[in-house]
């Protein structure tokens, strides 16, 4: 019976060794695995219509920015923290396609003193910084965020004339046949819009950076 439990004895020691040595080999591996997952995340979007993968008019404007963007956002901690608000998710978007977008999240009620800087009255509210200019938004639209980042970043505006005078759409007919809507989305889009005629000018103004002629009814003077 000795010489059996001595056996037994050292068949237990080499079993408990060889299960620490694996724990420990496990734990090692897990520890890798989350380190270059941590450095290098990918996310794939499988949903058919794309929801969580930028346009790609975003990924050009992101593509393109020259200097770091500070992007607050203003929202309490009690809101962001309710089911279904996408707010992180949204933000992350932005700051996986760019490294020179800078997120960060701010509570007014804890952080009422950086709510007075950015002169921050209601939430949710986003400004962008890009040195000392600034812009405000009122959502995390991908549409409303893109359209900030060309408006901070852009050095001057450019302007789209309409033709007016031969019977062309009116840029503020609201009619399905005018372009308002169209005036509209340009306006969206930090373009500035003014009607011309050629009428009160011979030439087309120096500042436009398009002219529209939207179905004149008249031949051109």
């Amino acid at each position: 019976w000795e010489d059996i439990d001595r056996a037994v004895g050292r068949r237990q020691l080499r079993y408990g060794a060889n299960m620490l040595v694996l724990t420990v080999a496990f734990l090692g591996i897990l520890v890798l695995l989350n380190w270059v997952v941590y450095g290098n995340s990918k996310r794939w979007d499988l949903t058919k219509s794309q929801k969580f993968t930028l346009s790609e008019q975003s990924r050009k404007v992101l593509a393109g920015l020259k200097e770091d963007v500070r992007v607050l956002y203003f929202q309490t901690s009690s809101q962001m923290s309710m089911p279904g608000n996408d707010a992180v998710q949204n933000m992350k978007k932005f700051e996986e396609a760019s490294p020179r977008v800078k997120v960060e999240f701010v509570d007014p009620q804890k952080d009422p003193g950086k709510a007075r800087e950015f002169d921050v009255t209601s939430v949710p509210t986003l400004v962008l910084v890009r040195g000392e200019r600034r812009e405000k938004v009122y959502s995390d639209s991908e549409q409303d965020l893109a359209n900030a980042l060309v408006k901070v970043t852009r050095e001057g505006q450019k302007t789209v004339c309409f033709l007016e005078g031969e019977g062309e759409r009116g840029s503020d007919d609201p009619s399905p046949r005018g372009l308002s809507a169209f005036k509209q989305g340009l306006e969206r889009n930090q373009y500035k819009t003014r009607p011309f005629s050629l009428l009160q000018a011979a030439d087309v103004p120096a500042d436009c950076s398009a002219l529209v002629v939207a179905g004149q009814q008249k031949d051109l003077p």
